[in-house]
């Protein structure tokens, strides 16, 4: 289940100037460089809830285990930070101070970073009791350093002083599976595309509700996030494990049109190591129909500086032609639904025959075409008429929990 929203924007009173030692001046001169450009400093507190707890139930070891907490979560957080935040340990977790991001951007940044730190505690079995909280804060300058310094100073104080509240949010529920893709003239699966799956089992989409436009806009955002983080931890276990394989991810064009929220996705792409780039893939999905051609060439621009090959989904009667010889896309997808894939046992049928006249165009630009047809049982003549080079049909290569198999890439 993924559940949306956050801790709403908290503002403290000063608190009281401690006795204690200064900042260093490397993080003073940082939070002031961040104050010249905001009147308020956007930070997320990750605390770890149940410390006390923990710590007692290891007893004389507590020492050498909360090393390896602190230490584990410090590595897995420095990953996973953009290129001007701060990450900083306190007594009973971190402070992670956003240099870019402020507002409803940090919000969704401070979260995820907390999500993924209790999904990645619950992989080690002596962590696995760990639970993380995060607290969105805006404060000011002197009140920032102030609040740094207290964490530091007492343990056993609560991290947080006031109210908290929570805005209502909507809740969706979506599960991550890997989609084969087979090479038609290799004979096997290349490539896998992650995606999200409703709990029936189809293509999952935020519904947009009364008065939930923001919420949804949230949902794309954490959806396409998702996708990248199972995308590149797949990733890494493919590479790590000796194999070679194409990873997908798909992100959809609504992310990307939202200027506010944008360089949320790309700056989680930004983060892939650079080792792992010429094994992960891009494919830029559910282009609404009449989308700008100038937006899209934007959107395929910013994709294409973080050096990962693309893809594009096409629409079948898309009349935009002129995308074909884009030359920052590689590939682009033609997703089929039943009655469309019923349409290639006519091969006189004008759609048909407008189909291949554009996988045509597209061969000659030197572009590769994918099909995707589910439950299509005609999936090869689909491929032979339209001379594609990939195809996939859950009917004949179902979603996976994980990639399968590890082919050359």
């Amino acid at each position: 289940m993924s559940r949306l929203g956050s801790y709403s924007a908290m503002h403290l009173a000063k608190l009281p100037e401690q006795a204690h030692s200064p900042l260093p001046d490397s993080l003073s001169s940082r939070l002031r460089r961040i104050a010249q450009v905001r009147s308020e400093i956007s930070a997320a507190q990750l605390q770890i809830i149940n410390l006390k707890e923990i710590s007692e139930g290891f007893g004389d070891r507590w020492e050498a285990v909360r090393a390896r907490v602190f230490g584990t979560a410090l590595q897995f957080l420095k990953k996973r930070l953009a290129e001007y935040d701060t990450l900083i340990p306190c007594s009973d977790g971190f402070i992670v101070i956003f240099g870019e991001d402020h507002g409803e951007p940090a919000e969704l940044a401070g979260h995820r970073l907390a999500e993924g730190l209790n999904k990645f505690f619950l992989g080690d079995e002596v962590l696995a009791n760990c639970k993380v909280d995060c607290r969105h804060l805006s404060l000011a300058l002197d009140d920032i350093e102030s609040f740094v310094r207290a964490l530091g100073a007492s343990p056993t104080a609560p991290a947080v002083q006031g109210a908290v509240s929570q805005d209502p949010h909507q809740v969706w529920e979506y599960r991550i599976r890997y989609r084969p893709v087979c090479d038609v003239k290799k004979n096997f699966i290349v490539t896998y595309f992650t995606e999200a799956i409703d709990t029936k089992g189809q293509p999952f989409l935020p519904e947009e509700t009364a008065g939930q436009t923001a919420a949804m806009r949230r949902a794309y955002i954490e959806l396409d996030l998702a996708v990248i983080d199972a995308g590149i931890a797949a990733l890494r276990d493919v590479v790590g494990a000796g194999g070679r394989i194409i990873i997908g991810l798909t992100i959809h064009a609504d992310t990307l049109a939202d200027h506010s929220h944008r360089h949320i996705i790309l700056s989680a792409l930004g983060r892939i190591d650079p080792e792992l780039r010429r094994y992960a893939t891009i494919r830029l999905t559910h282009v609404p129909p009449g989308f700008p051609r100038f937006h899209l060439d934007e959107q395929v621009r910013l994709l294409h500086q973080k050096q990962l090959k693309l893809g594009l989904d096409l629409s079948i009667d898309d009349p935009n032609t002129d995308i074909l010889k884009h030359p920052c896309l590689m590939m682009f997808e033609y997703h089929l639904n039943p009655q469309s894939a019923a349409l290639f046992r006519d091969q006189a049928n004008p759609a048909v025959m407008q189909l291949r006249v554009r996988a045509r165009r597209m061969h000659e630009a030197g572009k590769r075409l994918a099909v995707i047809a589910d439950d299509a049982p005609n999936i090869a003549q689909i491929a032979h008429e339209l001379e594609a080079d990939y195809v996939s049909a859950t009917n004949f290569w179902p979603l996976c929990a994980e990639p399968a198999n590890l082919h050359p890439a």
